[in-house]
């Protein structure tokens, strides 16, 4: 799969190129995961924003709506694997100085806070 072959980043052949990719659809096929409460669609689709991510070329595209959908998966995560790859790829986004602006104005800080202190889906 796309994502298995680009888990480790010296070894991605998506990041070793540097052209952009199309992402326009990932935050909002995340989004739809995490309302229609699909743990395992959620996770892939977080996954592979964490991969995209990583490539500064595609920061700019995944914009404010990547940035929000990042955050919503560590606001109500359906897991803690979810929330993990959500976490990485808001990681990830912030590089891009407008990600980061876009984190600051969402509560990224406080949802990454609460998440760490979270024992688990819903609460502990």
């Amino acid at each position: 799969s796309f994502c298995a072959a680009n888990e480790v980043p010296a070894a991605s052949p998506n990041l070793a190129n540097p052209g952009a990719d199309d992402v326009a659809y990932l935050a909002p096929l995340l989004a739809d995961a995490l309302a229609a409460r699909s743990e395992r669609l959620a996770h892939a689709c977080a996954r592979a924003l964490k991969v995209v991510s990583r490539k500064g070329s595609n920061r700019p595209a995944l914009g404010q709506e990547g940035v929000e959908a990042a955050c919503a998966a560590l606001r109500d995560p359906l897991s803690a694997r979810v929330a993990s790859q959500a976490a990485s790829a808001l990681l990830n986004m912030c590089y891009d100085e407008a990600r980061a602006a876009d984190a600051a104005g969402a509560g990224a800080a406080r949802a990454l806070v609460e998440a760490t202190l979270r024992d688990g889906p819903g609460g502990g």
